[in-house]
């Protein structure tokens, strides 16, 4: 099934975070693999997710000075 490039980018934040639906994150998967403005959009967030998760965690304000 078709879905709106719109769709899929509404949807996509939720997949990376993995609360969508199966059926949701189906047709995500599915878009990805014929639209290639949409796949660059997901490729560019998992790389923005990849680094997030590299940086160091902030301070904990209860330990400042």
């Amino acid at each position: 099934m078709k879905y709106p490039c719109d769709m899929i980018r509404d949807l996509m934040p939720l997949c990376a975070d993995g609360v969508a639906s199966d059926a949701s994150a189906q047709a995500v998967r599915e878009h990805i693999g014929t639209c290639t403005e949409c796949a660059r959009i997901w490729g560019e967030e998992q790389q923005k997710l990849d680094l997030a998760a590299e940086a160091p965690a902030p301070p904990n304000p209860k330990e400042w000075p």
